[in-house]
């Protein structure tokens, strides 16, 4: 039977909600000046579940789960790209069907679409440069 989970899967999983929550929070500081106004930050507790969800589950269809970090390639960074701007038109679509933009920034998405794309790869670049400097070879 094909080992499914990668013995480091959980590590990696739990790394990137927190960077998929920290980006999404910090996409609501930096648009209202690190000053969130009570109904926004009521708006960004209840959309961070799905936001999460919409994330991993994009990043899980578009195989940033697979193989080894210390690889990280080219075209990791392309499937990194895909993940984080199909994820972030999911959340925006949803959103918009659901509820419409009232009571929401729209700039939010975009920040958060950054944010989320420079964490993850920078994440993934930053293992992919401890290992090629010969640090995880202990």
């Amino acid at each position: 039977m094909k080992k499914v989970f990668h013995k480091n899967l959980y590590l990696i999983l739990a790394i990137d909600i927190f960077l998929v929550a920290f980006s999404w929070y910090f996409s609501y500081l930096l648009r209202f000046n690190f000053e969130v106004p009570a109904n926004s930050f009521y708006a960004f507790q209840r959309l961070l579940p799905l936001v999460i969800g919409i994330k991993i589950l994009a990043f899980y269809i578009f195989d940033l789960y697979r193989g080894m970090w210390r690889y990280t390639s080219l075209t990791d960074l392309a499937n990194i790209i895909k993940a984080s701007s199909f994820g972030s038109m999911i959340v925006i679509l949803m959103i918009l069907f659901a509820h419409g933009f009232s009571g929401l920034s729209r700039s939010v998405f975009i920040i958060d679409w950054l944010l989320t794309l420079l964490l993850i790869s920078g994440h993934r670049i930053a293992v992919r440069i401890y290992f090629w400097m010969g640090a995880g070879d202990e």
